[in-house]
């Protein structure tokens, strides 16, 4: 979709928030990416989603080494979403 990946933010932001809200556990409610899958046979080939998760969860592993009370991480979402401009197009 043209969006920009940017795991460094989602550390920045963490490590933002426990500082600005000292005690508060955090959770991530929504992370994920929509990518042109082609699918073959039915199929998905997703080694760019798994390697964008890989570096987003890594970063959420590096803010809480640094303090930051995350208690939870969620993907996207079980199904996907409708988007205003893009409508079912798009997988997350």
């Amino acid at each position: 979709m043209g969006w920009p990946v940017n795991p460094f933010g989602l550390e920045r932001q963490l490590l933002d928030l426990a500082a600005e809200f000292p005690g508060m556990p955090l959770v991530v409610t929504e992370n994920g990416c929509a990518y042109d899958d082609p699918v073959v046979e039915g199929r998905c080939h997703d080694e760019r989603r798994v390697d964008y998760l890989n570096r987003h969860v890594s970063a959420v592993h590096r803010a809480m080494d640094q303090g930051a009370p995350v208690v939870g991480y969620y993907v996207w979402s079980l199904m996907d979403n409708f988007e205003w401009a893009e409508g079912y197009a798009k997988r997350f």
